[in-house]
C-alpha cells in the first residue's frame, strides 16, 4: 500500500508518529475499538504495570489486524489513553517492538481520570488500511 508520512516543514519533528499518514489505492479500512489491557480469561494484564498493560494492548491490536489480513505495518493512526502522562516512556519500547518506521502511524494521546477498568492504566484504538 502506498502510505506518505505528512510532517511539513516549520512543524517540530514529531518523536516516533507522523503528523499525517497519506494512503492511496484500493484497500480496505479497519477501524479498531479500545484494546483493553485484559489477558484472555478477562483479568487485568499486569495491575499496575504500564508496560505490561501496553504489551496486551498492542498484541490485541495486532490480533485484530491480522484477523483481518493485515500486519502492524498497515495501521495509519492511534489515539493512547493514559492515567498517567508521566508514564508515557513505559510505553515507548512496546511501541517500538511494533513500529519500526520509517513512517508510524499518526497519532494522539490523552491522560483521563479513569478508564473502563478500575485497574487500567492505558487503552489504545485505532485505524488500519489494508491494501487489496
Amino acid at each position: 500500500m502506498p502510505k506518505r508520512a505528512l510532517n511539513p516543514a516549520g512543524l517540530p519533528p514529531p518523536p516516533k508518529f507522523s503528523r499525517g499518514v497519506e494512503v492511496s489505492g484500493a484497500g480496505r479500512t479497519v477501524y479498531i475499538a479500545g484494546a483493553a489491557p485484559l489477558n484472555p480469561d478477562g483479568s487485568v494484564a499486569g495491575v499496575g504495570d504500564m508496560r505490561g498493560q501496553a504489551a496486551a494492548c498492542y498484541g490485541k491490536i495486532a490480533q485484530i489486524v491480522e484477523e483481518a489480513g493485515g500486519t502492524m505495518d498497515d495501521i495509519v493512526f492511534l489515539t493512547m489513553y493514559v492515567t498517567d502522562l508521566s508514564r508515557l516512556d513505559e510505553v515507548q519500547p512496546v511501541r517500538d517492538q511494533y513500529f519500526k518506521g520509517p513512517v508510524y502511524p499518526a497519532m494522539s494521546g490523552f491522560e483521563v481520570a479513569a478508564l473502563a477498568g478500575s485497574d487500567w492504566l492505558i487503552e489504545v484504538d485505532g485505524v488500519a488500511f489494508i491494501e487489496g
